[in-house]
């Protein structure tokens, strides 16, 4: 074989991979977390775009920092799954779960119980004990917020 024709088929075979790269959908990846697993360290990743957490007590804040992932329980429609799936900040003085980064609808909050968030401005944020939204639009689905608190306003969920 030449080293013309060799040098063609290699062009083809680049081309060929290249189309199908460009051509392939993103394929979208899923991780289902234990309360021993560490659920910022799973968003800063960045590896995955839907976070399942299993069913106990995640002492844990969140902060999505503008990606669009999906964060929810095991079965979002199961008021029994969702109370016990558990997000807690107590003793964390900062709101549970904050979406300040311009997340948009594909930022999806499904399925969770928030409790004993205090937003006392120790975490840069003295409203949304819960939840605290601001500039974004996440969607926020089958939540159960209790004994969130905070000094300003919105305990359980603040969203400007």
């Amino acid at each position: 074989m030449s080293s013309r024709t060799m040098l063609n088929r290699t062009k083809t075979w680049a081309a060929a991979l290249a189309a199908l790269a460009l051509s392939s959908p993103a394929w979208a990846a899923t991780i289902t977390l234990s309360p021993i697993n560490n659920i910022q360290a799973t968003i800063n990743s960045g590896l995955y775009d839907e976070i399942i957490l299993g069913p106990g007590t995640y002492f844990q804040k969140v902060e999505f920092f503008g990606a669009a992932i999906t964060l929810r329980s095991t079965d979002p429609n199961d008021p029994a799954i969702v109370a016990s799936t558990i997000i807690d900040g107590q003793f964390l003085g900062d709101s549970v779960i904050k979406c300040i980064a311009g997340e948009g609808p594909d930022t999806i909050i499904d399925g969770l119980t928030i409790i004993n968030g205090e937003a006392n401005n120790v975490g840069n944020s003295d409203r949304g004990g819960g939840l605290y939204i601001n500039l974004a639009s996440p969607t926020v689905r089958n939540c159960v917020f209790d004994s969130n608190a905070t000094s300003n306003a919105g305990g359980g969920l603040y969203a400007n």
